[in-house]
């Protein structure tokens, strides 16, 4: 998907399925096969280590491990990532607090818990029948608005991220 994500985002026809026990797994293929480098997605990285996984803990069929998929933009994360990491630390935590977004619930959450069960890092709660989220803990993986069956998360911006990255 692009945009969104599977909820929301724009489908792209690649007929590859990835599966695994832990999404932190299927990401790490996934980012591959997109061509980004792991290095530079520090969030994926936060959800291997939290999974205690390595790359040689991922076995992926002979016939996919150099498969590369064709007309995908990822300039928006690449563009992004390169700008970030050339930042002294401290730029980096007022970009971080100017250009942030975050997971939040929409009225129609039915409850199913699946976001509470998806998070890599538990930043997911329940609290007399509503869904919250930590935001010190959340690592934006957007696991939780990926699985979401009733399309109940949605990315919360602040009025610098929506200018920034409209769509």
């Amino acid at each position: 998907m692009d945009g969104a994500g599977p909820s929301a985002g724009k489908p792209y026809p690649y007929n590859v399925l990835i599966a695994s026990e832990k999404a932190s797994a299927a990401d790490l293929v996934a980012i591959s096969m997109m061509n980004l480098d792991i290095n530079k997605l520090n969030y994926i990285n936060q959800s291997l280590n939290i999974d205690n996984i390595t790359e040689s803990d991922i076995v992926v069929e002979e016939r996919w491990i150099n498969h590369r998929f064709k007309a995908l933009n990822t300039q928006v994360v690449l563009f992004r990532n390169r700008i970030v990491e050339r930042l002294p630390s401290f730029m980096k935590n007022i970009m971080k607090a100017v250009l942030s977004y975050y997971p939040d619930f929409l009225p129609n959450c039915n409850l199913c818990l699946i976001c509470l069960k998806v998070c890599p890092v538990e930043a997911i709660s329940k609290h007399h029948n509503k869904m919250l989220l930590n935001k010190k803990k959340c690592i934006k993986c957007l696991c939780c608005h990926e699985m979401c069956p009733s399309s109940a998360i949605y990315l919360k911006k602040n009025i610098f991220t929506k200018l920034m990255f409209s769509s």
